[in-house]
């Protein structure tokens, strides 16, 4: 199984050894093809790392890395935490850790996934916008390379499972289907697509649902359905897997804070209890 790699991340209000200061942080994750807690595997984590801590500020730092196994289903197994402590880019400095770098990681086929590198240093951002040097450049460079070619995956849903047209669909969650259909089985997940809900023009009703059974290969019962009668549309298996990034391209500058427990702007408290 690949194993689910975790970076621990942390961020305080100062740099140095003044002892007054707080704390905030967050994680990012990435999966590897290669067995939890082998040789590959921590290496690929530490070199990823060292990439990544070129991007950050001098006040964060990466603490820690969590390995897991998991399934394409998301169903964990063992675990191991190990500490990883690697600090920020002593160059570069922030001021409130707000900002996020975004890019798109695409895999072969249709599947992408949105990448967000959180505490980005914002003195390389101007008015909303990146203002990137040649020595951030380089760091950039080097992250994406670093994914790419140690084979860093993403876990997607799997976008190139082909889809049938639905005949109907009963109030009880009873699907036709006007093509033969391979159901994955009772208990797994199958999602429905833009089914239009029967006497309307335009209301539209979907969304992924359990298989209670599967009388043949036109004939499925689904579980949950709540959408009423309902015509056309489209079906297909719901299932997830790995995919390797073979490319991945800047998207933009946006704001994402870092996490609590951390500061805010003066005079304002946070909404959430």
């Amino acid at each position: 199984m690949p194993t689910k790699c975790t970076l621990f991340f942390e961020v305080s209000t100062v740099y140095g050894d003044d002892l007054s200061y707080r704390v905030g942080g967050w994680s990012e994750t990435y999966y590897h093809g290669g067995v939890i807690d082998t040789p590959s595997v921590n290496d690929a984590v530490v070199a990823l790392g060292n990439v990544r801590a070129k991007i950050l500020p001098k006040q964060a730092s990466i603490v820690a890395s969590r390995q897991q196994t998991v399934t394409a289903d998301g169903k964990p197994g063992k675990s191991k935490t190990k500490l990883t402590f690697i600090k920020g880019n002593a160059s570069f400095d922030t001021d409130v850790p707000q900002m996020a770098y975004a890019m798109r990681g695409h895999a072969a086929g249709q599947n992408m996934r949105m990448m967000e590198l959180r505490c980005f240093p914002d003195e390389f951002v101007s008015k909303g916008e990146a203002k990137l040097t040649d020595a951030m450049t380089g760091f950039l460079r080097a992250y994406k390379r670093k994914i790419i070619d140690e084979g860093w995956m993403f876990r997607g849903i799997k976008m190139d499972v082909p889809t049938v047209e639905i005949s109907t669909i009963s109030g009880g969650g009873a699907i036709t289907v006007n093509d033969d259909f391979v159901s994955p089985g009772v208990g797994k997940k199958v999602q429905v697509l833009r089914t239009k809900v029967s006497g309307t023009r335009d209301d539209f009703a979907g969304g992924n649902f359990k298989v209670l059974a599967a009388a043949d290969a036109r004939h499925i019962t689904i579980a949950g359905w709540d959408g009423g009668e309902c015509e056309n549309g489209r079906l297909r298996a719901y299932s997830h897997d790995f995919f390797p990034i073979t490319s991945i391209e800047d998207e933009a500058i946006f704001v994402r804070k870092v996490g609590r427990p951390f500061f805010q702007y003066r005079g304002r408290a946070s909404s959430r209890p």
